[in-house]
Order: C-alpha cells, then structure tokens, then sequence
C-alpha cells in the first residue's frame, strides 16, 4: 500500500501509530488495504451490508430507473453491471 508505506517514511510520524479510516465503500476498501499493509487499526464508517459489486449493481439500476430507464432495458443493465465487475475484479 504505497500511501501507508510513504506515511511510514515520514520522521514526524509514527509509522507504528497509522491506520486506516473508510466509509461507504470505503467500508470494504480499508479492511483490504489492511490486510495488505502494516497497520494499527481500522475504522470503518457506515460499511455496506452488501458487497461492493451489488451495490454498484443496485444503484445503477435505481439510477437509471430514476431516469425512466425499465424493463428488459433494466435486466441488460443488471447483465452489463455483472460483467464489468467479473472483468474488473479479474485485472
């Protein structure tokens, strides 16, 4: 984790005294980036029940919906959002 490694460079910081904070998505985000950093705690702020893939899936849909976007134009939009998370996730 390049942004924690950097702080740990730092004279005036103390590299044992860094955490991690995320909200939202960052729910998600900031346990991972620990589990892949050294690290002294992690807080995390209104983390998302669901995983990042659903929630990107069910606001899109809800966005588009908004917007007047319905039926099966919705299912290629859930079949779309699917896809591009498998193919992010993949990289």
């Amino acid at each position: 984790m390049v942004a924690v490694e950097h702080l740990q460079t730092i004279p005036e910081i103390d590299a044992g005294s860094i955490g991690l904070s995320g909200y939202s998505q960052g729910g998600w985000v900031a346990p991972l980036a620990a589990s892949l950093s050294d690290v002294r705690f992690v807080l995390v702020h209104y983390g998302s029940i669901d995983p990042p893939t659903e929630e990107a899936r069910v606001e899109t849909r809800n966005t588009l919906r908004t917007r007047g976007v319905d039926g099966a134009a919705l299912s290629e939009v859930d079949e779309l959002t699917t896809a591009a998370v498998q193919v992010v996730g993949s990289s």
